[in-house]
């Protein structure tokens, strides 16, 4: 019996849940208050008189916390605690219902007994009892585990952090990277429920616009800095392209969908409403903005679709680029004596470079011929690549080369992506000269085979 009892309840639960059933089978409770000598009224009147809410709810909130302290000395994890107690929620739940069902179908049978007998109304006082008692200490289960429940499921601490974070707010301490982890909460929402004074609500949207300039400088960080790996010339002649399109868009009213698709092409994820666009452009542009419409809809991560951030983001990448487009158009000296070289940092010490590339090729083959090893040496050590005849074949996938191009950096001045492709002294393993956007694009912290070539790093760079 006791195995097809259990047998709905994970195995590693089992255990406990069987030692805590006890604890809430009513049974306990009638033997607490229950006299051979002078019957249970005596007792249950007894405890009345001296607790005014009884002696069973007393003890039922007792064995209770014991209930408590034996999940918690079981399962530290509060995801196990929490499981176990809705199991156990659900026995009492179930216990309960049959309990008072079996105390009505006890009355029942009395008053058949005291008919089929011819005698007058029956005495089911200790059954009716039994069913208030029953009611009462379920009651108290009820709110015992209303209480656990909302600690164990985790809605407690969640609370707790989003009151955190609702407070932090209001002393302006609220980071960027805060608001976006905490992006579906409503914030406003909650901060107007606490009735905040004006100048709070003040400060509070002064600390939000300055958080909305932040992610505008961020983006604006990312355009200018997209293309760094390119040659000079093809940096200036692609901020041009971007500074035509936004003109063309925004200034000279060609907002057509062409016009759309390149603006999409400098900056991912905007909007399509074009109207919204153009009418944010001129707020900008004019400087008309307005707190609540304008910067208070932009949540982090919903905010690069918001036409008021994208028009900001362009605006100002705008001003931005023409400066750079003049900075780079200015060759400076260091630009005019470059030496086409990778330029290792002790050049008269560069054995273990050729060590390395040797015991990374044995690990993961890399190269496509084991004698491409010399002339990958050759290439990285030279004074002037050029010099060197031949080009290196990689068997290896791109992301894997980008990954061991960064564990080498750190040894060279100039072993850039921009540099190899200069070099064209690389070949992909499809077979085409690798471009510093390939490399560039193909970046990730777990390539195949990392933990070799972390391993290789490691005995060569200690």
């Amino acid at each position: 019996m006791a195995k097809r009892v259990f047998q709905h309840i994970p195995i590693k639960y089992r255990e406990v849940y069987r030692t805590l059933i006890p604890f809430f089978r009513l049974q306990a409770f009638r033997e607490m208050y229950y006299s051979e000598d002078k019957g249970w009224r005596y007792h249950w009147d007894k405890f009345k008189d001296e607790d005014e809410e009884g002696f069973p709810i007393t003890q039922a909130n007792s064995e209770f916390d014991k209930v408590i302290k034996l999940i918690e000395e079981n399962f530290r994890n509060q995801d196990d605690r929490y499981q176990l107690l809705m199991l156990l929620k659900d026995e009492v739940n179930q216990f309960s219902i049959k309990n008072t069902e079996s105390a009505e179908e006890m009355i029942e049978h009395a008053h058949k007994v005291s008919r089929s007998r011819g005698e007058g109304e029956p005495d089911v006082t200790k059954y009716k009892r039994d069913i208030s008692v029953g009611e009462a200490i379920r009651k108290v289960y009820q709110s015992k585990f209303k209480e656990y429940e909302y600690k164990w499921s985790g809605r407690e601490q969640k609370d707790k952090e989003e009151q955190e974070y609702i407070d932090s707010w209001f002393d302006q301490s609220v980071t960027l990277d805060t608001w976006k982890k905490n992006k579906n909460i409503d914030h406003w929402y909650i901060i107007n429920q606490m009735d905040p004074t004006d100048n709070e609500v003040i400060e509070i949207e002064n600390h939000q616009y300055y958080l909305f300039q932040e992610a505008v400088k961020n983006s604006l960080k990312f355009l200018l800095e997209k293309y760094s790996n390119r040659d000079v010339n093809k940096r200036i002649e692609i901020h041009k392209s971007h500074i035509e399109t936004i003109e063309n868009f925004f200034e000279k009213g060609f907002d057509s969908d062409g016009n759309l698709e390149k603006l999409k092409s400098i900056y991912r994820g905007i909007a399509t409403d074009k109207k919204a666009l153009i009418q944010a452009y001129s707020k900008v542009v004019l400087q008309e903005f307005d707190y609540q419409e304008d910067f208070l809809l932009c949540v982090p991560d919903t905010y690069k679709t918001h036409p008021t951030f994208l028009t900001v983001l362009f605006y100002n990448y705008k001003k931005e680029a023409e400066k750079l487009i003049d900075k780079l158009s200015k060759p400076s000296s260091k630009a005019r004596t470059k030496k086409p070289r990778f330029s290792i940092k002790q050049p008269h010490n560069t054995i273990w470079l050729k060590d390395l590339l040797i015991q990374l090729n044995f690990k993961i083959e890399f190269l496509e011929d084991v004698s491409d090893l010399d002339l990958l040496y050759s290439i990285f050590t030279a004074q002037n690549y050029n010099d060197i005849k031949g080009k290196v074949s990689l068997r290896c996938r791109t992301n894997q080369f980008v990954y061991i191009l960064r564990k080498l950096k750190p040894n060279f001045s100039n072993l850039t992506y921009a540099e190899i492709e200069r070099s064209k002294k690389f070949v992909s393993n499809e077979g085409n000269l690798i471009k510093a956007d390939n490399l560039s694009n193909s970046y990730t912290d777990n390539p195949k085979d990392k933990e070799e070539i972390d391993a290789v790093f490691k005995d060569f760079m200690k």
